[in-house]
């Protein structure tokens, strides 16, 4: 009997935690695939804006660097 009782209640308390995490999940991939797709625009424009200005120097690579020393 105690197995029985035992086996229904992780039952029961397994079938409510599948049951909120689909719920917390749901929302959270409708909101993440609205805001990628929101972050893809903006990184394009920014990109096609920062090509349009160092069309000029097609051969400097900007950023950090370091002497090597032979």
């Amino acid at each position: 009997m105690t197995r029985i009782l035992t086996t229904f209640i992780a039952v029961i308390t397994g079938f409510f935690v599948l049951i909120g995490s689909l719920l917390i999940a749901i929302p959270l991939t409708i909101l993440g695939a609205i805001t990628g797709r929101r972050l893809v625009k903006a990184a394009e424009k920014a990109q096609f804006s920062h090509t349009q200005h160092t069309q000029t120097n097609d051969r400097v690579i900007e950023g950090e660097f370091e002497e090597v020393r032979k």
